[in-house]
């Protein structure tokens, strides 16, 4: 089973909120819904109240470095096998997601929607692509739900606890549905209190790059990875470089990733952060303590301070992208903890970087030890939707090898499905996927906090990251104000529900 953490899905940097400059979201399905896309390939009309997509204006033209991936083009992809239905194949389905329909995980859901229509051509799909949590949490508050929904990792314990989605396994278990075909964090991550509420539409992980041409270039064995925490400390100072006095290259900086950098960095050296009934703090620990000292003084000694990186940061900012993924495909910086869409940048700026991938290596307290963080993006059914049965057919499909096939097809996203993430139709068109793809089956721990509470403990992880990066507090300090915060909001939280 994996163990907890946080994470919030384009974070992009502990610092992060010390840095202006426009963030592109490079991957994982993302897109933004406040474009003005084209209308899509679908029927019927969106719910009462519900957000409705735009359909006069044309398309807007996707910004530079966006999804520019090899992709498989919309005319050439052919669906080749499904999921038996159950009953008769028709009806209305009210989609909602925050994907857009431009690029990325909108593109996905195009082609997912178009598969299933013709395959069932009395199926109608309302695609209502702006649904992002303040609709969709309305439309749960009030009722008025969708058919399906897509939902993030960190959305499941709590809507699962207050009983707002459909628990899928009576379906699972009438047709025979196989989990197994999925990564096994893929299946916790969907589930919650012993029930399936989700079926995947992608995840991601998040794990070690290395730069073998850096490495090199540093006098080090560009065939290894790093495999302790001194290996980042002495590697990555040897792949500093500076060009008249200015930083130019950084060899590893430990804030620098996708999530709450603390909430990694602290389970990779062995914390926990829930009791076992998930009701009780515990990540105040010894091993928390000395893996935020660890990252506060790695930082000085090889990067010059926090504020350095921060000036590091602002005097490479590039239009269009964020760091750490753009530094990393750009050749200024050495080794990073980040997500799998790392490629897609890498893709991007860089296709003859051969990156390396690998499991990010324990820190002193966890020595020998190495962690893959899990996260990802999944679609629920509503408690109340009008078409249950229906949707869950959808849900086959879109978990199905060759649903997952669509997910990937024009997007830098890697399928749950075990057998479409190594379909070699995709495995050969995506830079870095064969690199990649191993470490999908080797997660073992959440780049996010599996309880209801996630939000406001990825909101506090956020506090601690600034009082210790900024030395405004002492770890210890820092560590008590940030456990006591988070008991409250679960006594909070658990006081509003039943026993």
């Amino acid at each position: 089973m994996i163990s907890a953490a946080s994470f919030t899905r384009r974070h992009l940097l502990g610092l992060a909120s010390s840095l202006a400059g426009t963030a592109l979201l490079l991957a994982c399905g993302a897109s933004s819904s406040s474009s003005t896309p084209a209308a899509a390939p679908t029927a019927g009309s969106a719910p009462a109240a519900s957000p409705q997509p735009s359909s006069s204006a044309p398309a807007q033209p996707a910004q530079s470095g966006q999804e520019l991936v090899p992709t498989i083009a919309a005319e050439k992809l052919i669906v080749t096998a499904v999921p038996s239905p159950v009953g008769n194949m028709e009806g209305n389905l009210s989609l909602w997601h925050s994907f857009g329909k431009i690029q990325g995980g909108g593109l996905a859901m195009l082609d997912l929607i178009a598969a299933f229509t013709k395959l069932y051509p009395k199926v109608k799909i309302t695609n209502v692509y702006d649904a992002t949590p303040d609709k969709y949490m309305a439309a749960i508050a009030s009722g008025n739900v969708p058919d399906l929904l897509k939902l993030s990792a960190t959305d499941i314990p709590a809507l699962g606890q207050r009983g707002a989605l459909l628990a899928l396994d009576s379906y699972i278990s009438r047709d025979k549905w196989d989990m197994k075909q999925y990564f096994d964090f893929v299946v916790e991550q969907c589930s919650w209190g012993g029930k399936t509420y989700a079926i995947t539409h992608h995840p991601d992980i998040r794990c070690t790059f290395t730069n073998p041409a850096i490495l090199k270039e540093a006098g080090l064995d560009p065939d290894k990875v790093p495999e302790s925490w001194d290996d980042l400390i002495v590697w990555g100072a040897k792949m500093n470089k500076q060009d008249n006095g200015r930083w130019v290259r950084f060899g590893y900086v430990p804030s620098w990733t996708e999530a709450n950098w603390p909430t990694e960095l602290m389970q990779a050296n062995g914390a926990t952060f829930l009791s076992d009934d998930g009701r009780k703090v515990n990540f105040n620990s010894d091993q928390a303590a000395e893996a935020l000292q660890w990252a506060i003084d790695t930082t000085d000694k090889i990067d010059g301070g926090y504020n350095n990186t921060v000036t590091m940061v602002k005097s490479n900012q590039y239009p269009g992208a964020g760091p750490p993924q753009w530094l990393f495909a750009q050749s200024h910086l050495g080794m990073m903890l980040f997500g799998n869409w790392a490629w897609n940048a890498i893709t991007i700026y860089d296709p003859k970087l051969a990156a390396k991938n690998a499991m990010f290596p324990g820190g002193p307290s966890a020595k020998g030890q190495g962690f893959v963080f899990g996260g990802g993006q999944m679609v629920s059914i509503p408690k109340g939707a009008k078409s249950p049965d229906l949707a869950w057919e959808w849900l086959k499909f879109l978990g199905s090898a060759e649903g997952g096939y669509l997910v990937q097809a024009r997007t830098s996203d890697v399928s749950g499905n075990i057998q479409a993430a190594n379909d070699p139709r995709i495995v050969e068109a995506k830079l870095g996927r064969k690199e990649i793809l191993p470490y999908f089956s080797k997660a073992n721990r959440f780049a996010y906090l599996r309880s209801p509470i996630s939000q406001q403990f990825d909101d506090e992880i956020s506090r601690l990251a600034d009082r210790v990066s900024l030395k405004q507090m002492t770890v210890k300090q820092a560590l008590g104000v940030s456990e006591k915060a988070i008991q409250k909001a679960l006594d909070d939280y658990w006081s509003t529900q039943k026993s």
